[in-house]
């Protein structure tokens, strides 16, 4: 049971640029952009040259921030609704 949390916590991570570009299905470039704005911060992580990145936190900011400036429109990412 230990195992099968332990599991599902990092089943919600990903690794580097590739790892959020493939996650948003996004070039690199893009997702540096993203990494660079520092709007998400809270979800992306860094300590020397590695990125780990909580998809479920990323999701959720990303849901805010297009909740505050386009409230009536409502992207796909990924499957799932932002």
């Amino acid at each position: 049971a230990e195992l099968k949390k332990e599991k599902d916590s990092q089943a919600h991570l990903v690794y580097g640029l590739k790892g959020i570009a493939d996650f948003l299905h996004q070039s690199v470039t893009t997702a540096w952009r993203l990494k660079k704005s520092g709007k998400y911060d809270a979800a992306i992580s860094q300590r020397g040259r590695c990125i780990i990145t909580d998809t479920d936190k990323l999701l959720e900011l990303m849901r805010l921030d297009r909740a505050s400036t386009h409230p009536q429109y409502i992207p796909y990412c990924n499957n799932t609704v932002l």
